[in-house]
């Protein structure tokens, strides 16, 4: 497998995913604002990298997993760490943001070759009730299952 897989935020949401990744035989690098995660990323066998900007400028695929709206601009703003992407490379932003913020910066960037791809994840619920445990990702509300964007990692649903 030749791709690297980068991501950013190593909380809540990231850590499982950077352990899902490195299992699954995918190079994964990993940062955090806290460098205290550290210890947690080498644990579930990633690479740790000191900041966003190192860690882009090594993946093929870069995972966004931070709160906020604000977040996600400042890493993907002209002179924000992603200006130093790889030029074909992909942003999947995992995180719970305004699709207007997902619209703008995928225009800017696609400019630079970097292609900002939407990719929410989140606890689905079923018929109301209580989540059920299995994350969704994708857009329209297709599940995972039905998601054509999973295929992003080299692999079909």
């Amino acid at each position: 497998m030749s791709e690297t897989v980068g991501v950013v935020g190593a909380g809540r949401m990231g850590l499982p995913i950077i352990g899902h990744l490195a299992r699954a035989g995918f190079r994964t690098l990993a940062t955090d604002v806290d460098s205290q995660k550290e210890p947690e990323v080498q644990r579930r066998a990633a690479l740790w990298v000191p900041d966003a900007a190192t860690l882009v400028r090594e993946c093929d695929i870069v995972l966004v997993c931070v709160g906020f709206d604000r977040e996600v601009r400042e890493l993907l703003a002209p002179g924000g760490a992603f200006r130093s992407a790889r030029r074909g490379s992909v942003c999947a932003v995992l995180s719970t943001i305004h699709p207007k913020t997902i619209q703008d910066l995928s225009g800017q960037n696609r400019a630079v070759g970097l292609e900002v791809i939407d990719s929410t994840v989140c606890r689905r619920l079923f018929r109301g009730r209580r989540p059920h445990g299995r994350g969704g990702i994708g857009a329209g509300g297709q599940s995972s299952e039905q998601s054509h964007h999973v295929g992003l990692l080299g692999r079909r649903p």
